[in-house]
């Protein structure tokens, strides 16, 4: 399972447990919520499969994409200051 998601694109490690399959990302994921929806589409397909769960592995930085630009001296551009 891990070598064909690998064939998709996708960095997971696979936990089967009978019926249920766990998902571990193992890089980090920009749009999460996109990539988990078709890891579980993918895996729902396999026969005998009835649960999918995505989780993130702890190797997986979960900082906000996002950064304001901070400097040092920042100038104040308001009129007269």
């Amino acid at each position: 399972m891990e070598l064909a998601l690998a064939g998709e694109g996708h960095a997971v490690r696979v936990v089967v447990d009978e019926d249920r399959v766990e998902l571990v990302t193992t890089r980090h994921v920009i749009m999460l919520s996109k990539v988990e929806q078709e890891l579980r589409d993918l895996v729902a397909r396999i026969p005998g499969v009835v649960e999918v769960v995505v989780t993130l592995g702890p190797e997986v930085c979960k900082k906000d994409m996002y950064r304001t630009h901070q400097t040092e001296n920042r100038k104040n551009i308001s009129p007269g200051g």
